[in-house]
């Protein structure tokens, strides 16, 4: 059972660690939009850049580009 547990772990550690080098900053909020929609609206744009490793400015400039497509 604690096998099974660090391997979904080093799974999704792995997994995230290919999305920071290998996705676009926009790619990633995309991302995170579709998989968490609610964390969105609740968390502050701050620890979501953070999250998304990328600054806050950067992270407005997506929302507002995708806010106008």
């Amino acid at each position: 059972m604690d096998a099974l547990l660090a391997e979904h772990f080093f799974n999704h550690s792995q997994g995230r660690a290919e999305d920071l080098l290998f996705l676009t900053h926009e790619k990633r909020y995309l991302n995170l939009l579709e998989e968490h929609p609610i964390i969105v609206k609740r968390v502050q744009v701050y620890h979501i850049a953070s999250y998304l490793g990328v600054k806050n400015q950067s992270l407005s400039r997506i929302c507002k580009r995708l806010s106008e497509k």
